[in-house]
């Protein structure tokens, strides 16, 4: 009894040091060291072009939609790639979102200084205050997106012409804005003399003419 007790006691014995051993060795080396292997360990961020971490003044940003290794970027790192490239300026590269909120702005505000340099095409220049005018308008900054667009259009109106079809898309858009603001008065002038070039350009039945007719009416609608 003693014997089948002992022996039964020693068999237990064995079997809690025989499944020990072979946890052991099912278990990661890692893991024997005491080395977190966790793959959801948070890692500090650091910026996806330099692979610079955050530092005093030079903080990391997520501008876009972007996750993972490409969640984090510096600010300076993505206006340096707009220097290079002007398009950069507008959309992330990665992930093709706009830019929005005050990184658009800031990074809108940059391309329009050095599309001032002479080396730039007027077309570049077009393309930067207007971009800076949507970057403004999206952050509810009406006032200067106005005054920007309102200077875009007297600036194409004496270069181009107030005919030029460029010079009525940005009195189109001012009006736009104007609306917005609350200027019905102001928006419906300019909206109507859009339409009326329009129709002198195109003829009266002209889509765009119809378009701009039906914009005319809205406003007009609203001014009351």
């Amino acid at each position: 009894s003693s014997s089948s007790s002992g022996g039964g006691g020693g068999g237990g014995g064995s079997g809690r040091r025989g499944l020990a051993a072979a946890s052991a060795a099912a278990a990661p080396v890692g893991a024997q060291a005491g080395v977190d292997l966790n793959d959801d360990a948070p890692a500090a961020p650091v910026c996806r072009i330099c692979y610079g971490e955050p530092e005093e003044g030079c903080q990391l940003i997520h501008p876009c939609a972007c996750r993972g290794s490409q969640h984090w970027v510096h600010f300076a790192c993505i206006n340096d790639m707009a220097v290079q490239r002007p398009d950069l300026a507008w959309s992330c590269p990665t992930c093709g979102q706009a830019y929005i909120g005050k990184v658009a702005v800031a990074l809108a505000r940059r391309a329009l200084e050095r599309s001032l340099d002479g080396e730039r095409s007027d077309h570049d220049r077009l393309v930067a205050r207007e971009r800076l005018v949507m970057a403004l308008f999206q952050q509810g900054l009406f006032s200067e997106a106005t005054e920007l667009q309102r200077g875009t259009y007297d600036m194409l109106c004496e270069r181009l012409g107030p005919e030029h079809p460029e010079s009525l898309r940005l009195a189109a858009n001012l009006a736009g804005i104007l609306e917005i603001q609350g200027d019905f008065a102001g928006a419906a002038k300019l909206q109507e003399e859009a339409f009326q070039a329009h129709r002198r350009i195109f003829g009266p039945d002209h889509p765009t003419t119809l378009m701009m007719a039906s914009y005319l009416a809205g406003m007009l609608h609203s001014k009351g």
